[in-house]
């Protein structure tokens, strides 16, 4: 808006072009007299787009009829790429906690030669409760109104997620340990 203290804009994290539509996706960017200059002894190039925009590094959703509100949904780094698609996990975490059966789950991205990622469900089971197996999940998720793109290929258990000092989830921890487990073939 003009005469406004902070400007602020959705762009792709990739190509940087600026998203306008309800509904689209990108990284937030701020401009205005409060944003910082950059970092002392760093080139800062990843640190701003090409106009001098800061770039956040959150990820958000336009909403709202004129597209004047943004949700936000995740971090840019922790989108998973699954053959072009950008999935934010963050949302499948969200939904993955509230089954009945899990004490924990997270999801994260691991390497896949034809789609560059794909999706696994990291999952901590209740104590005396069967663990879901992938089409219960699936069967799970849809219902919670989930694309069929966005669903897990794959699930590893774990007796407790790793976490950092505040109790967020490592997701780089968990893609490391899921990448370094050889795949369970289907039968």
């Amino acid at each position: 808006a003009a005469g406004a203290a902070v400007a602020t804009k959705v762009a792709d994290p990739e190509s940087g072009l600026e998203l306008l539509r309800e509904g689209e996706r990108g990284e937030l960017l701020i401009s205005g007299a409060t944003v910082f200059d950059g970092y002392l002894g760093h080139d800062n190039g990843e640190v701003f787009a090409a106009d001098g925009f800061f770039r956040t590094g959150d990820l958000v959703e336009i909403c709202g009829e004129q597209g004047d509100f943004y949700r936000i949904v995740g971090r840019c780094k922790d989108i998973i790429n699954r053959g072009g698609m950008k999935i934010s996990p963050a949302e499948l975490d969200v939904a993955l906690e509230q089954h009945p059966q899990l004490l924990e789950a997270a999801v994260c991205a691991y390497p896949d030669e034809r789609l560059g990622e794909k999706i696994c469900a990291c999952l901590v089971p209740r104590p005396d409760t069967s663990v879901p197996d992938l089409a219960a999940l699936h069967n799970y998720l849809l219902e919670q109104g989930f694309a069929r793109f966005k669903l897990p290929e794959r699930i590893e258990l774990f007796e407790q997620l790793p976490r950092n000092a505040l109790g967020k989830v490592q997701r780089f921890s968990l893609q490391d340990t899921v990448t370094a487990r050889p795949e369970k073939t289907k039968s």
